[in-house]
């Protein structure tokens, strides 16, 4: 069981009673409320889905457009999570997570058109760079 749930005040305990390393702990959820104890781990989760499994797609067009899918999908189930639990103790904070949060949704996808773009550039010579093909 949670020491929280236990009704103990984590900042008010110290090692002589028995808590020895709570107060290093006290850095993963001193910013979250206290119904959101457990978001840190969920943070760790989406950077891992994000950045970790995006990896193993293979390279090649359809791949690349798999990994923007996922991405993108990763990114609105961590928008949902943000936008339902507001984790953080200040409102201002929820606020600019979930702002950071649909930038990170906009980034797969505007990379893929610039990238699109530019190969098209590449093709078309100098009528394309001028946006005229």
């Amino acid at each position: 069981m949670d020491l929280i749930e236990r009704g103990y005040d984590v900042d008010q305990i110290d090692e002589d009673e028995g808590f020895g390393g709570v107060h290093e702990l006290n850095l993963l959820y001193s910013e979250y409320e206290p119904h959101s104890w457990w978001f840190e781990i969920f943070e760790f989760v989406r950077r891992l889905l994000l950045v970790g499994v995006s990896v193993f797609f293979s390279l090649g067009s359809a791949a690349d457009s798999s990994q923007i899918v996922y991405e993108l999908l990763v990114c609105l189930l961590a928008i949902s999570v943000y936008e339902n639990w507001k984790p953080f103790l200040e409102s201002s904070d929820d606020r600019v997570s979930i702002i950071c949060q649909w930038q990170i949704f906009f980034l797969p996808s505007s990379l893929d058109w610039c990238s699109r773009r530019k190969s098209r550039n590449r093709t078309n010579g100098i009528w394309g760079s001028l946006g005229l093909s």
